[in-house]
């Protein structure tokens, strides 16, 4: 790509419309913004309007606002997202913060705080890039921590898992709306 004139790059997590903006500036005849571009497909089974989907989900440790709006406001996607999201919160991460509090007890090795954090990295950046705020900042704490070959606090680890729970609970209720 910058071999061929491309020398703009984009941190994570995507933004939707600075994603846009980049590919814009290299795509002669392109709209100059997202709001020129009309292409949601509602699903019929989601039959919330975003106004009543952000006030029945407002308690909740999502931000589902930007969420939605990092998939250009396609409500079903990101529903599906989550969805496909929990099931990998039940299953590969389901074991990462008991792992972190068992590890606090005893002598840990460097590869296993390698793949931990390997683990923690992957699950922060899907969180971010879903809006779930408040498990994608505990999950940026771990990954410093892991990444300088350190076990994190006992504090921080209890939190890691509160928020997971948290989290999970709260995509539970999403998918029941």
């Amino acid at each position: 790509a910058e071999q061929n004139g491309m020398k703009s790059y984009l941190v994570k997590p995507v933004s939707l419309q600075r994603l846009y903006a980049v590919l814009a500036g290299y795509l002669p005849g392109a709209p100059q913004s997202m709001t020129e571009i009309r292409d949601v497909r509602p699903n019929d089974k989601v039959q919330l309007s975003a106004e009543s989907f952000s006030k029945q989900t407002a308690a909740l440790p999502i931000d589902f606002q930007r969420g939605i709006a990092q998939l250009n406001g396609n409500h079903s996607l990101y529903l599906k997202l989550l969805k496909q999201f929990l099931a990998q919160l039940n299953h590969q991460y389901a074991d990462l913060a008991g792992e972190l509090m068992e590890a606090s007890l005893t002598t840990v090795n460097a590869a296993d705080l390698s793949e931990w954090q390997a683990k923690n990295h992957s699950m922060k950046g899907v969180a971010g890039n879903l809006a779930l705020m408040a498990l994608h900042e505990v999950s940026q704490k771990i990954d410093i921590e892991l990444k300088q070959q350190r076990l994190p606090g006992q504090r921080l680890i209890q939190s890691f898992n509160q928020i997971i729970n948290e989290t999970k609970q709260a995509i539970q209720n999403t998918m029941n709306l």
